[in-house]
C-alpha cells in the first residue's frame, strides 16, 4: 500500500510492462479510482521514467485513460512526467 509521499519504484526487463503498469497507477491515483483493489485519493503524480519516449508514453496515458474512461491528466498540473530514452548498448570504462 502506498501512502501519500511513498515512491513506487519498478525494475524489471525492456519491454516487461513497467510502463503500462506505472501509468495505469498513475492514472487511478490522480483520477481517485481503485487500483489494484485498493483505494486510492485524488492527487498529484510524478513519474520519473528513463526507458520510455515521450510519445510512447503519450499514448500509454491516454490508453489508460480511455480505458477508466476519465480525462487523461492535465500535464504538469496533475501529471509531472520526467522522460528520457536510456541507451541499450552503453558501455562502461572501468576506473583505473
Amino acid at each position: 500500500m502506498l501512502a501519500e509521499g511513498d515512491i513506487l519504484a519498478l525494475g524489471g526487463d525492456f519491454h516487461v510492462g513497467k510502463t503500462p503498469l506505472s501509468t495505469d497507477a498513475a492514472v487511478c491515483i490522480i483520477r481517485g479510482l481503485p487500483w489494484c483493489g485498493l483505494k486510492t485519493s485524488p492527487r498529484p503524480a510524478i513519474v520519473f521514467d528513463l526507458e520510455s519516449h515521450p510519445d510512447s508514453y503519450k499514448r500509454n496515458v491516454l490508453r489508460s485513460a480511455a480505458q477508466y474512461l476519465v480525462k487523461p491528466p492535465d500535464v504538469p498540473q496533475e501529471l509531472d512526467a520526467y522522460l528520457g530514452v536510456v541507451p541499450t548498448t552503453t558501455t562502461l570504462t572501468p576506473r583505473p
